[in-house]
């Protein structure tokens, strides 16, 4: 009974993401007769990202995850907006977390 019932949720999310990659394209085609809806789109997936990425680097575990943490997160968001390559942005804040912490700074 317990392998039919992981065997059809597998079923179930393989159809859906499936499905979801069918809706792509045929919603593209249909959608682009509103080009605010594009714009829209593009933003709310930024925003997401964003937020998720917020959440996640306040908070740990439901309580707050310290100043080192987010000072970090603030230089490297601030890396980003100015455009520095990826590696370097990681680097620079891991490294700025680390220091602050050895320092001190939870």
């Amino acid at each position: 009974m317990d392998n039919q019932n992981v065997l059809l949720g597998i079923l179930i999310l393989a159809l859906g993401s499936y499905s979801l990659r069918l809706a792509g394209p045929y919603l593209r085609q249909h959608l682009t007769r509103f080009p605010d809806i594009e714009v829209l789109s593009n933003e709310l997936g930024q925003i997401l990202l964003f937020s998720l990425a917020i959440a996640t680097a306040v908070f740990e575990v439901g309580e707050f995850a310290g100043f080192a943490r987010l000072i970090g997160f603030v230089i490297a968001a601030f890396l980003a907006y100015k455009r520095v390559p990826l590696l370097i942005i990681i680097l620079l804040a891991a490294s700025a977390t680390a220091l602050l912490r050895l320092l001190g700074v939870s």
